[in-house]
C-alpha cells in the first residue's frame, strides 16, 4: 500500500443484540438498573465480530483483568468507545502483567494520565505485559493515544508504554505522548515523561520479535534503560537471558524479525542506555524498519554508554529509506558524562553487518569532550560511527546522503568513523561544508567518507558511486606527546595490507590543519617555514601527500597535486608544499621535541594528471571514458568547476575547483585538440555536458542531475 491512501486499521463490522432481562431499585439511590442479556444471534461478547466495549477507567481495568486466565493470558476483543482518563482512578493499574493475544480496537481514542509502576522482578511489563503469545495466538492493538502519567518497572527486563515485548503481535496507529498532562501527543511540546526499566526499554515497546509487525508509529516520551552492560554484548531474540543487554528508544528498545514501518520520533529530549537512539537501540539481524523519521530536539542527550545514534544504537538487520531532520543548530545531543560511547553516529553508532539505505542525514552535531581518557567518543561517522563485528554477514551502505557538519574529538569521517569489517558501499554523498577534529588529541583520523580503515580481521572496503565536498578541519593539540594526523577526502587513514577498492568517486575536498605541542613558546607557523634550514626543530614536523596509484577506475582528487611527495627532510620539498598550498592543502604546526607529523592520503587520481593528458593533445573522448559514470545516479550534482581568463595547462587546471571567479568560455578546435592563446601563452578548453538521471531520496522532489565543468 505504498504511495496510495489506504486506511491502515479499517473498523471490524460488529453485531451486538442484547433484550432486557429484569430490574430492579437501587435501595441506595432509588434509582431503577436494568438487566440485559446477549441475544442468542448475537456472537459471543468478546469475539472479533462483538468485542467488549470499554468507556471508563474502571470498565479498562474491570474487563480485561476478568478475562485474564490464571496466566494472565487474555484472547478477549475489545474496542474503546469513548477516551479513558485514568485521573480520577484510585491507584495504579493493574494490566501490567496481562499477556494479551486478542485485538484491541482503539478506535482512534485515548487512555489519559495512567500509572503504570511495580518494583516486582518481571520479565515483561506495559500496559501489557506482552502483546502476542504464539504464532496461533496473535494479538494486535490498533488506533490509540497513550499519554501517561507515569511508567516505571525498576526491576524489570523489557519495559514498555504499551508493551514490555511485542512477540507474534501486530500493532497499527500507535501514538505515545511524553508531554505533562493529558493530550500529550499534541502540539510541538518537548517531551517530559519517561519510561524506565532495567534491560530493554521502549517508549512503545521494550522489545518486538518473531514475526511481529508495528506501522504507523509515532512516540515523543524519554526512555531510561538503567542496566550498563558490557560493549560486546549484543542481543539476539534466540536469548532468553534479558537481563546482559542494555537498549533503549522513543519507539522500542530493540526490534528482531518482522517489520517496522512508518515510524516517527519527534520531541524526545532524552535516551539513556548501552544501545540508544531516538527511535530504536538495536534493530537485530532479521528485522526490517523502513520510513523512519528523527526529528532531534534543541538540546536532547543521547546517553550511550557504549554505541548512540540518532536512530539507533546499532543496526545488525536493514534500515531504510531514513531521515534525520536539521533544527538549524550544531547540536551536542551526544553525552559524554558519565562516560563517553565508544562510537556515535548520524544514523547508527554501530553497524554490524546489517544495510543502511536511502538514508537522508542533516542534523549537525559535535562530540568533544577531555581527550586521552574515558570521556572522549573514539569513533564518529555520519551514518554510522563504527563498522565492526558481523561474522559471515557484510555491512552495507547504499544511495545515502549527509549534509551535516561534524565536529569530533578522535577518529571522524563523513560516512563511517572506523571500519573494523567489511564495508560496501554504493552510492554515498557527503555534501556537509565542514567536518573537524578538535581538541586535546593526539593521532587524529579524519576523512570525507571513511575516517580510518584498521588492520582487524576481515576488514576492508568496496566503495563505489560516491564522492564528498567536505571540507576536512584538524585543530588538536598536545603537551609533549608525538602526533601523527591522517586526513584525505575520501579516505583517512588505511592501515597496511587493507587496500580499498575503488571506483568511479571523486572527492573536492581542501585540508587545514594545525597541530601544536602546547610546550612549544614559539608561534604556530607553515610547514614550509619550518622545515627550512635555519629551524631549529625542522626534523621534527613532516608532511606527506601519500598517493595509492592502484586506484585507477575513474576516482579523482579535484584539484589536488599529484606530483609532489613531502616528507619534510629537505627544502625540495619545501618549495613543493608552498605550490600544494594552492591544491587546496593547508598545515600550520609548532614542536618542541615530539614530533608532530600530518599525512594527506589521495586514493586517486588528481585532476591535475587528468589536465596534463589534457595538455599533451590527449583530450580525444577523454570526457566520455574519463568521467563516465563518475557520478552516482542518486543524486545531484550542481557544481559548477571553472577557471577565469586562460589556463596554464600543466599546472593550474581545475586547483581552483568551486572558485567564484568567473570562468571564461572556449572550445575545442576542429581537431578536438586544446587551443593554444599566443598572446596570454596559455592553453584554453571548455567541456560542457549533462547527466541525464533520477534523483531519488525520502522527503525530496525527483529532479535531473546537471553538470557543467568549464576549464
Amino acid at each position: 500500500g505504498l504511495n496510495r491512501l489506504e486506511l491502515v486499521s479499517p473498523n471490524v463490522d460488529t453485531l451486538s443484540i442484547r433484550n432486557f432481562s429484569y430490574s430492579e431499585v437501587d435501595e441506595s439511590t432509588g434509582n431503577i438498573v436494568y438487566y440485559y442479556i446477549d441475544d442468542a444471534n448475537t456472537p459471543n461478547r468478546g469475539s472479533l465480530h462483538n468485542p467488549r466495549l470499554i468507556y471508563d477507567a474502571n470498565t479498562m481495568e474491570s474487563e480485561i483483568l476478568e478475562q485474564n486466565s490464571s496466566t494472565n493470558l487474555n484472547t478477549t476483543n475489545y474496542r474503546l468507545i469513548s477516551d479513558i482518563d485514568y485521573t480520577e482512578f484510585e491507584g495504579l493499574s493493574g494490566l501490567y502483567k496481562t499477556v494479551y493475544a486478542g485485538v484491541f480496537e482503539g478506535n482512534g481514542m485515548s487512555i489519559d494520565q495512567i500509572s503504570l509502576v511495580s518494583m516486582e522482578n518481571l520479565t515483561n511489563a506495559g500496559l501489557f505485559a506482552q502483546i502476542g503469545y504464539s504464532a496461533n495466538r496473535t494479538g494486535a492493538v490498533k488506533n490509540l493515544t497513550i499519554n501517561p502519567n507515569q511508567v516505571a518497572f525498576t526491576n524489570t527486563n523489557s519495559v514498555g508504554t504499551l508493551a514490555g515485548t511485542l512477540r507474534y503481535g501486530y500493532i497499527y496507529d500507535i501514538t505515545i505522548g511524553g508531554k505533562s498532562g493529558s493530550g500529550g501527543s499534541e502540539g510541538s511540546e518537548a517531551s517530559t515523561k519517561v519510561v524506565s526499566g532495567l534491560n530493554f526499554v521502549g517508549g512503545v515497546v521494550g522489545r518486538a520479535i518473531n514475526s511481529y509487525a508495528m506501522k504507523d508509529i509515532s512516540s515523543n516520551i524519554n526512555v531510561a534503560a538503567s542496566f550498563s552492560s558490557s560493549a560486546s554484548n549484543q542481543y539476539s531474540e534466540n536469548s532468553n537471558n534479558l537481563s546482559q543487554y542494555s537498549y533503549a528508544g522513543s519507539i522500542a528498545g530493540f526490534i528482531g524479525t518482522g517489520s517496522a514501518h512508518s515510524i516517527v520520533s519527534n520531541n524526545t529530549t532524552s535516551i539513556m542506555g548501552s544501545r540508544t537512539g531516538f527511535a530504536f537501540g538495536g534493530i537485530g539481524r532479521g528485522a526490517r524498519a523502513e520510513y523512519v523519521y528523527v526529528d532531534v530536539q534543541t538540546q536532547s542527550s543521547v546517553k550511550a554508554y557504549h554505541y548512540g545514534g540518532y536512530v539507533a544504537g546499532e543496526v545488525v538487520g536493514t534500515l531504510d529509506h531514513v531521515y534525520v531532520s536539521n533544527n538549524g543548530n550544531m547540536e551536542s545531543n551526544f553525552s559524554v558524562v558519565p562516560s563517553a560511547a565508544l562510537a556515535v553516529g548520524g544514523i547508527t553508532g554501530v553497524l554490524s553487518g546489517g544495510t543502511i539505505s536511502n538514508a537522508v542525514m542533516e542534523q549537525s552535531f559535535r562530540v568533544t569532550g577531555i581527550s586521552n581518557n574515558s570521556s572522549v567518543v573514539n569513533y564518529v561517522g555520519g551514518i554510522a560511527g563504527v563498522v565492526t563485528r558481523a561474522g559471515t554477514y557484510t555491512s552495507n551502505i547504499k544511495n545515502s546522503i549527509v549534509t551535516a557538519d561534524i565536529e569530533s574529538s578522535s577518529v571522524l569521517g563523513g560516512a563511517v568513523g572506523q571500519i573494523e569489517n567489511y564495508l560496501v558501499i554504493n552510492g554515498m554523498a557527503v555534501k556537509s561544508s565542514t567536518l573537524s577534529v578538535t581538541g586535546q588529541k593526539a593521532n587524529p583520523y579524519i576523512g570525507g567518507i571513511i575516517g580510518s580503515l584498521v588492520n582487524a580481521n576481515n576488514s576492508g572496503l568496496t566503495m563505489t558511486n560516491s564522492y564528498s565536498t567536505s571540507d576536512l578541519k584538524i585543530n588538536t593539540n598536545t603537551s609533549g606527546i608525538d602526533s601523527m594526523a591522517y586526513a584525505g577526502g575520501l579516505i583517512g587513514y588505511q592501515a597496511s595490507g587493507r587496500v580499498p577498492r575503488l571506483a568511479y568517486c571523486y572527492t573536492t575536498s581542501s585540508v587545514e590543519a594545525e597541530i601544536v605541542d602546547l610546550r612549544s613558546l614559539d608561534d604556530v607557523r607553515d610547514f614550509s617555514e619550518i622545515i627550512s634550514a635555519a629551524e631549529e626543530n625542522a626534523d621534527m614536523a613532516s608532511f606527506t601527500y601519500a598517493i595509492d596509484k592502484t586506484q585507477t577506475n575513474n576516482v579523482y582528487y579535484i584539484g589536488h597535486n599529484t606530483e609532489d611527495t613531502l616528507d619534510g627532510n629537505n627544502e625540495d620539498d619545501s618549495s613543493a608544499y608552498t605550490s600544494s598550498l594552492r591544491y587546496r592543502i593547508a598545515f600550520r604546526t609548532k614542536v618542541l621535541n615530539a614530533p608532530i607529523s600530518l599525512t594527506v592520503n589521495n586514493y586517486g587520481t588528481s585532476s591535475m594528471s587528468y589536465s596534463s593528458a589534457l595538455a599533451r593533445g590527449n583530450a580525444a573522448g577523454t570526457s566520455e571514458s574519463e568521467f563516465y559514470n563518475l557520478f552516482s545516479e542518486n543524486f545531484e550534482v550542481d557544481k559548477v568547476i571553472e577557471k577565469d581568463g586562460g589556463v596554464k595547462a600543466y599546472e593550474d587546471l581545475l586547483y581552483d575547483y568551486m572558485s567564484e571567479q568567473e570562468g571564461g568560455e572556449f572550445i575545442l578546435d576542429s581537431n578536438n585538440h586544446i587551443p593554444y592563446n599566443k598572446d596570454t601563452g596559455y592553453y584554453e578548453l571548455t567541456l560542457d555536458y549533462e547527466i541525464n538521471k533520477e534523483f531519488k531520496a525520502p522527503a525530496l522532489e525527483t529532479s535531473k542531475d546537471y553538470m557543467s565543468v568549464t576549464y
